[in-house]
């Protein structure tokens, strides 16, 4: 595993302790092939952090 994936790997554990999304989203990336899930998880962690800044974030789940 290359260090960018090691820490995009670690910045998913992060998103998914704040609940702003859940291991279903995770699993349903199914990228084929190692660069292609870190590049998945990347694009999904900025789309987290973008709307989480513009407040359309569901912080409040049961």
């Amino acid at each position: 595993m290359t260090e960018a994936a090691v820490m995009c790997f670690q910045e998913s554990k992060q998103l998914r302790s704040t609940g702003l999304v859940d291991e279903e989203t995770f699993d349903a990336l199914g990228a084929a092939s190692s660069d292609a899930r870190y590049s998945e998880t990347r694009n999904l962690f900025r789309w987290v952090w973008n709307r989480y800044l513009a407040g359309q974030a569901d912080t409040h789940r049961p």
